[in-house]
This record gives structure tokens, sequence and C-alpha cells, in this order.
């Protein structure tokens, strides 16, 4: 019996470290896109970084991509031209995916 609650011990941590991963990975994206998209809108770095916050917060608590996504969509569309701008959320969703965020 120890031995199989040590080997449940070791996979939740397994699991416990593998949704951190995915959970880092998911914030590194958003911060990346936010970034872009606020350099694209020409914002200043002080707004910038307001920008990145917002957009973290909102990825935490939407915990939907395609929320954060239409945010970043609106926000970069008269900045970017379009086909850019798809190729841009169409990345951003497929990192999304892969992190296991719904949407």
């Amino acid at each position: 019996m120890q031995q199989f609650d040590t080997r449940r011990r070791g996979f939740e941590a397994g699991f416990k470290r593998s949704e951190e991963m995915r959970f880092e990975q998911w914030m590194r994206a958003v911060k990346s896109n936010a970034l872009w998209v606020a350099e694209q809108s020409g914002k200043d770095e002080a707004a910038r970084d307001a920008y990145v916050q917002n957009a973290i917060a909102l990825a935490c608590t939407s915990g939907d991509s395609t929320v954060v996504a239409a945010r970043f969509q609106a926000d970069a569309g008269p900045f970017v031209a379009a086909l850019e701008l798809d190729e841009a959320i169409a990345d951003f969703l497929f990192i999304a995916r892969m992190c296991g965020v719904g949407g």
C-alpha cells in the first residue's frame, strides 16, 4: 500500500507541475501578444505596461482565449493590416489550445 501512495503522490506532483507549465506558457503568450498590440497601436511605455497588465487580468478572470483574442483584435484592428492581424490571432489561439485554455 505504501508503494501505491508513493506512486500516487508522484503522479500528482507531475500533474501539478504540468499544469503550472501550461499556465506559464499561456501567460507568456498573453503578454507577448499584448506587447505586440500595444506596440502596433503606438502606446508609450507606461501605457504599454498598463495594457499588458489589463490583458493578463482579462486572461486570468475570463479563462477564455476567444475573449482575449477579441480584445486584441479590437485594439489592434485600426493599426494593423488585416492579414497580419489574422495570422497573429490564429497563432495566439493555437497556443491557447495547446495550453488547454477554453474558448
